[in-house]
């Protein structure tokens, strides 16, 4: 996002609208982003290359007034152009 990261813009929109459940889907899963987004009070967080199954299910999940948080897995890490370990997932 342009100027705001999602954790931010959903701080923002929680804090406007308390009731909004929002279920973010991204690239980047990490169990500390996980955990920081919880706090922030998001209703679920999936990584983006799920299954079409594991939205449905995590749409229907905060539908019904639950939250769908998948219990992390740490996946192999892999270099980024920098010699940095990316453990994105």
């Amino acid at each position: 996002m342009p100027k705001i990261d999602g954790q931010q813009a959903a701080t923002k929109a929680l804090a406007m609208y308390p009731g909004l459940k929002i279920l973010v889907v991204s690239m980047y899963y990490t169990a500390s982003l996980q955990e920081s987004l919880q706090a922030t009070g998001v209703a679920g967080f999936i990584p983006k290359d799920s299954d079409a199954t594991v939205l449905v299910q995590a749409i229907e999940q905060i539908y019904n007034g639950g939250h769908f948080f998948m219990t992390y897995v740490n996946r192999p890490s892999t270099d980024d152009e920098n010699g940095q370990k990316d453990n994105q997932y």
